[in-house]
């Protein structure tokens, strides 16, 4: 018997630094990248695709926020839409 599937795993890449609405301080933050995965037996084995999000979360209480929410892009050097 062979088990296969796709599954669906999510990491925070940095990003920069916001003001978050939640703990009120000015932190770090990072994007939500959202990665999928051909898996067999439940192992990833071979990735099919990652999508970037604009959706934000806060590295110090880990509220995700969407760009819109947040109001503004978060500054820092480098981000790329």
């Amino acid at each position: 018997m062979v088990i296969f599937g796709i599954s669906t795993k999510q990491k925070v890449e940095s990003a920069g630094e916001f003001t978050c609405p939640a703990c009120t301080t000015k932190t770090s933050c990072g994007r939500v990248v959202i990665a999928r995965y051909f898996t067999l037996f439940f192992i990833p084995v071979l990735p099919l695709g990652r999508t970037r999000t604009h959706r934000f979360a806060c590295r110090r209480c880990g509220s995700v926020y969407s760009e819109a929410a947040v109001g503004h892009r978060p500054t820092t050097i480098g981000l790329n839409g």
